[in-house]
């Protein structure tokens, strides 16, 4: 069972939102995959020191719930979810941070970093998706589950997926691919299926242009035999992105590698702002004393 941190809640236009802050230091917010909640994201990361980590409930799932009984007018987007980023960070008076994501959070991420850029000092992401749906079989697939509940209802959706021939191919190859599935129709935004079919079809950013303009450093890890969040995204996107690094893994691996990847890499980041605040302060230095030495004559 996963320990608990501080539960903050704060309203966001429509929406409570729902977040937790653990540890102390600089500021890393993880962001959860399209269906899922906060508790992805800490069970990845629970026990990462040295950082403040930041996971967030999005809009539409885990507890961000509509404050309102209306029907939303308009859409769930990455930039509805990039906004909700940026009302935690004002509430929490944080000016910049570490952004982080598996699966669709990173394209949130992205969303946030080209609305925000002002606010990321540095982005992880794990099994990269959401970013076009031409190479993705997993935002099909999600946009089909949402009709299913819209039509008939989780169970409904669930005996129609076990008998769809290319689920049933993907649990005979992929068994821990198929469960994700099952498990996104076993959260409770599976109810509010616009969630699901709206972030699916919104593939709106991905641009060559837009990602060669991202100076932010970039660690992208891949998992080679992921079937549900394939690597040619994480290929793709460091093709165009030029301060990013990339690292492909043969198979999923345990919490255990994404810590240490997680803290390795934030550590670099620790590194380089503490190298670059020494430099000022040389520089500084170094033109105070010429101002007192040209005083002198």
């Amino acid at each position: 069972m996963l320990s608990s941190g501080r539960i903050k809640r704060i309203i966001f236009g429509d929406f409570i939102l729902s977040y937790e802050i653990r540890g102390t230091g600089r500021p890393f917010v993880f962001l959860h995959d399209l269906g899922m909640d906060r508790r992805q994201s800490l069970s990845m990361l629970e026990g990462l020191e040295g950082s403040q980590l930041i996971t967030i409930d999005l809009p539409g799932h885990g507890e961000s719930i509509c404050a309102t009984r209306m029907e939303r007018e308009s859409p769930y987007s990455h930039e509805l979810m990039a906004d909700a980023i940026h009302a935690v960070l004002q509430a929490e008076g944080i000016a910049e941070c570490v952004l982080g994501g598996i699966g669709m959070g990173t394209a949130t991420a992205l969303k946030m970093t080209h609305r925000y850029p002002e606010r990321v000092a540095g982005l992880l992401f794990f099994n990269p998706s959401g970013l076009s749906k031409r190479m993705c079989h997993k935002s099909r697939l999600i946009a089909k589950l949402a009709k299913l509940v819209r039509e008939g209802g989780i169970l409904h959706a669930e005996n129609e997926l076990r008998r769809d021939p290319a689920f049933g191919r993907l649990a005979s190859t992929d068994p821990e691919g198929s469960r994700f599935y099952l498990k996104l129709l076993r959260r409770s935004q599976a109810l509010e299926h616009r969630v699901l079919s709206e972030m699916a079809e919104d593939c709106s950013l991905y641009s060559k242009r837009m990602l060669r303009r991202l100076e932010v450093r970039t660690k992208i890890v891949g998992f080679a035999e992921d079937s549900v969040n394939p690597s040619v995204f994480g290929r793709w996107l460091h093709r165009f992105m030029s301060f990013s690094s990339l690292e492909l893994l043969d198979r999923p691996q345990p919490r255990r590698k994404a810590l240490e990847i997680a803290s390795e890499f934030l550590g670099s980041l620790r590194a380089v702002k503490s190298k670059a605040a020494k430099v000022r302060q040389e520089k500084k230095v170094s033109a105070e004393s010429r101002r007192i030495h040209i005083d002198a004559r």
